[in-house]
């Protein structure tokens, strides 16, 4: 039966209180559920976002490592060569920078003693006639210095470029040296991997060629075999022949007996002389196995020493090549000296006017 409401007073117009407190708690009772409700799904919501964000954060972690370790292998697959020709390429800029300082130091020394020479030019010019002697002496003195000065910069500028281009002319011969010797290892090793092959080939012919030598001598073996058992079976058939013609058959059936015995051991020495004559043919064809394995090992082995041999000796050649571009490359750094002296001793006899000498 659905409940009773209770109808306002016709006094006042109002519900009785006890009714309106027990609407007020199943109201208050009713939000709260809905609220804890609200509660739970936000906070159901934000632990979905944290494991979303922290799934997010943790796959660009992984990512971030993977490519680092990509970043890492890539540098560590560098060549030795791609260093080596950085290195040589920073210190050949660091030699170039170093060229080009010590000129640029040497033509700001001279600009100065220009300079200098300039203002006890303009200081001498106002003498009177007394001086132009000794005007003339300065002139000549000043050029002897700049000829000076020019020899020595022309000499540390042919010693700067003959290190750099016998540097540059050794490593040059010496990676010449390097692609030559793996050319030539590349076609030892080619022709000797045929020379191998030819020699697994010829093994496989002989085992071949003494299999089937071994097959035709078992066949005609076992030919002959029957054929003397057919024989030995006809003349023991004869016998047996010969034994039925006996009256006494006491006497009669010990011949046909003695027969048997002599047919079956006449057969049995056959067949005995045939097995030991398979077991040689199978001896034989055994130690014909052992003759060609020893015979391809020892082929094998003088190939792979033949091999060695030439790649040492092409690797020696090598070394030596790098070793003579080295030696090259050191006689002309100990020539320098004397290229840098020549360079000072040319015109010696004309810089002498004045009593100087360089």
């Amino acid at each position: 039966m659905p409940k009773k409401t209770r109808k306002p007073s016709k006094k006042t117009g109002q519900i009785p209180k006890n009714t309106r407190r027990k609407s007020y708690k199943k109201a208050k009772k009713g939000e709260r559920g809905y609220l804890r409700k609200q509660f739970e799904q936000s906070q159901e919501l934000v632990l979905r976002e944290r494991k979303k964000l922290q799934d997010k954060k943790e796959t660009t972690k992984a990512k971030k490592l993977e490519d680092i370790k990509k970043s890492e292998e890539m540098n560590r697959e560098e060549t030795l060569e791609a260093k080596a020709k950085k290195e040589m390429e920073a210190k050949w800029r660091k030699e170039n920078k170093k060229k080009k300082e010590e000129i640029k130091a040497m033509k700001k020394k001279q600009k100065e003693e220009e300079k200098r020479r300039e203002e006890i030019r303009k200081k001498l010019k106002g003498d009177d006639k007394k001086n132009e002697e000794l005007m003339e002496d300065l002139r000549k003195l000043n050029a002897l210095k700049d000829k000076i000065e020019q020899k020595k910069l022309d000499a540390n500028i042919l010693e700067q470029e003959e290190n750099s281009q016998s540097k540059a002319d050794s490593d040059r011969k010496k990676r010449g040296a390097d692609q030559s010797a793996f050319s030539e290892i590349k076609e030892v090793k080619r022709d000797y991997q045929k020379k191998r092959g030819d020699i697994d080939l010829k093994e496989k012919d002989l085992l071949t060629e003494a299999a089937e030598e071994a097959r035709k001598e078992k066949v005609a073996l076992n030919k002959l075999e029957l054929g003397q058992r057919s024989d030995i079976k006809n003349d023991f058939q004869r016998k047996r022949m010969q034994a039925e013609s006996i009256a006494d058959p006491n006497a009669k059936r010990r011949e046909l007996q003695n027969i048997d015995r002599a047919e079956r051991s006449a057969i049995s020495k056959m067949e005995e002389q045939s097995r030991k004559k398979m077991a040689e043919v199978d001896g034989k064809l055994t130690h014909r196995k052992f003759e060609i394995a020893n015979q391809t090992k020892r082929e094998l082995g003088a190939t792979s020493q033949e091999e060695r041999k030439i790649t040492m000796e092409i690797e020696n050649k090598k070394s030596l090549a790098k070793k003579q571009a080295d030696e090259e490359r050191l006689q002309r750094i100990r020539e320098i000296p004397k290229k840098k002296q020549e360079i000072m001793d040319a015109d010696k006899e004309d810089d002498r006017g004045l009593g100087w000498s360089i």
